[in-house]
């Protein structure tokens, strides 16, 4: 079995990686071994590094979070009828950021290409914020340093993949290894062998889920199918803060103030009533939320932190 255990030469790079808490540091990747590979091991031909320069398209988180929520809107053909955006705390209190749409879910094999490089079902659909198949690495990573994925389909068939940069920057890793295990309906495993061992290694040892009885647990979630998106080790600001400000508002998620003057100048509050008028979906996810689509089907709803978002037209 491979080792995917922190060698000596990569514990200089994983104690560095411990303190760069802001996305915008994290890219400071030093990769020290070539991480082990086996058979049915899930990889993704690209550096690590790449998955952090990827993600600095995304400038603005909003913009990372819009991605994520066009994924379920992608789902809408497939019966989709509802997004959940929340926030959850880990094990150790720290905010996690969820994503679950009633979707028609992924197999094995669609899950591995939504967590790889490069792949597309070629839709060109120019209501589509995400048009090259790109759109869950960068946002993810822009997000957090890990990302879940939990997804199930109608034929009752489970996966679980987990995009970590924690996982491989604290290896030392020289490939994108996305471990993925699947379960039948029956939690019967589906992909027997020494890649699920290893993959149900990393996933329970880098996710907040440390067991493989937790990760079964994540499922009844989906009720009877769709896919739920996990993000955890959300990035500081330049400030120290949070990047997102999820405690003024229980029914928002906002941008900080304070990051906000740091972009526009201190002037900001003397214009504060009539920025939150005019441009309050800079700040606030919600009203950002409202705006963002053109048009949605009536049956079609998305809710941000348990309370449906009201469309509204621009």
């Amino acid at each position: 079995m491979a080792d995917f255990s922190v060698p000596a030469q990569a514990q200089a790079a994983a104690e560095e990686g411990k303190t760069a808490k802001t996305f915008w540091q994290a890219g400071e990747y030093k990769a020290a071994v070539k991480a082990g590979r086996i058979d049915g091991l899930q990889t993704a031909r690209v550096h690590p590094k790449f998955l952090h320069s990827n993600a600095t398209s995304h400038e603005w988180t909003f913009g990372a979070i819009a991605e994520l929520l066009d994924n379920s809107v992608d789902e809408i053909p497939n019966g989709c009828t509802h997004v959940h955006l929340n926030v959850e705390k880990d094990r150790e209190g720290n905010p996690m950021l969820t994503v679950l749409d009633n979707g028609g879910g992924m197999d094995r094999h669609h899950l591995h290409r939504m967590m790889s490089f490069g792949m597309s079902d070629g839709k060109n659909n120019g209501d589509r914020i995400g048009q090259y198949g790109n759109g869950f690495k960068t946002s993810s990573v822009r997000l957090g340093a890990d990302a879940l994925v939990v997804t199930k389909k109608r034929s009752g068939e489970k996966s679980i993949g987990l995009l970590s940069f924690s996982f491989l920057k604290g290896t030392g890793a020289e490939d994108v290894i996305v471990p993925i295990v699947s379960w039948s309906e029956k939690n019967d495993p589906l992909d027997d062998g020494k890649g699920r061992a290893q993959s149900l290694e990393i996933i329970t040892e880098w996710s907040q889920y440390k067991t493989e009885e937790a990760l079964l647990s994540l499922f009844p979630r989906l009720v009877q199918h769709g896919t739920l998106i996990i993000i955890s080790n959300l990035w500081d600001n330049p400030n120290g803060g949070p990047e997102l400000d999820i405690d003024s508002n229980p029914r928002d998620i906002r941008i900080p103030r304070n990051e906000e003057k740091q972009k526009r100048g201190r002037n900001m509050e003397v214009h504060e009533v009539v920025q939150q008028k005019y441009h309050g979906y800079k700040t606030s996810l919600r009203q950002y939320i409202a705006i963002l689509y053109k048009k949605l089907p009536e049956n079609f709803s998305i809710v941000l932190r348990n309370k449906r978002v009201v469309h509204r037209d621009i």
